[in-house]
């Protein structure tokens, strides 16, 4: 079985590099202000010698709770899986899967849901969980479409991806050539591996689009309690400074809103509807001239 994934993505492409890897611990929480039930999650990567890592994530909440974990090793470039455990508890179905990597014997042992499992192992194929973080390198190396070969149950499954574009950079080099104001751009790390967001686009407006960026803006963390909205004033006058740095105090510090939020302010905005209170946060309505 084939499956095809496409994603648009804001930016891309780097040169080929080396893949280096940084350990790191990614936090998140959620909670539903309607309901009783809060939720945590944390996904971590650690090196547990000089050549196996170890990918893991865990969730819990009030009625459930899951743990994935993945041990690997990384040789040439390449994501070689050792162990693949995964245990899902709860409401609904429990799930509970087991997989070795035998590398000397070229085969995946182990079981899916008490079924034994036994598959032909190949370079390149991968878990359910390493094979995100092999895409994760491809998409920041600038690669187009890629395709991952994956144990799925009892099955060897494809995952296709495609890259469908980049308009958020092209769109910004327009704008650059129109206006003639100096580029600044700005992200952070993702789940604290290199490349930055800013590093991204910086790369592909040089190569891409022969425009060279001013500045770079690489400490910022892409959550909700670090975005605001800014009238185009604003936004220009505080640049790269941070707003203390900027002497701009916000007048409302932002929170990670719930999903009831979300319904609650999602149903005065219709589809395809722009409300006039937005207007002067939109710093243009027409198409720009390349």
């Amino acid at each position: 079985m084939r499956r095809a994934l496409l994603f648009v993505l804001a930016a891309l492409s780097l040169s080929a590099q080396a893949i280096e890897l940084k350990p790191f611990t990614a936090s998140y929480t959620a909670d539903w202000k309607q309901l009783p039930i809060s939720g945590t999650a944390e996904r971590s990567l650690k090196r547990l010698d000089d050549q196996r890592w170890q990918l893991s994530f865990e969730a819990a909440m009030l009625v459930a709770s899951l743990t994935e974990e993945s041990t690997f090793r990384l040789e040439n470039n390449s994501f070689l899986p050792l162990t693949y455990r995964l245990n899902r508890s709860g409401l609904g179905k429990s799930k509970k899967v087991e997989q070795d990597f035998d590398w000397t014997e070229k085969q995946v042992i182990g079981n899916d849901r008490g079924e034994s499992v036994r598959l032909p192992l190949n370079v390149g194929l991968q878990d359910k969980s390493t094979y995100q973080l092999e895409l994760q390198f491809a998409v920041a190396a600038g690669q187009k479409s890629m395709s991952y070969q994956v144990v799925d149950g009892d099955e060897i499954e494809t995952y296709d991806f495609r890259v469908l574009g980049s308009e958020r950079v092209r769109y910004a080099a327009r704008l650059a050539r129109a206006s003639g104001l100096p580029v600044l751009t700005s992200g952070g790390l993702h789940y604290g591996l290199p490349p930055s967001e800013a590093a991204i686009m910086a790369d592909s407006l040089q190569r891409d689009h022969g425009l060279t960026v001013r500045w770079r803006e690489e400490a910022s963390r892409t959550t909700w309690e670090n975005v605001v909205t800014a009238c185009a004033p604003c936004n220009l006058k505080k640049g790269g400074r941070t707003p203390k740095q900027a002497h701009m105090p916000l007048h409302v510090a932002p929170i990670r809103p719930t999903s009831w939020h979300l319904q609650e302010h999602g149903r005065r905005f219709p589809p395809n509807y722009l409300h006039d209170t937005w207007r002067d946060w939109l710093y243009w309505d027409v198409e720009l001239e390349a």
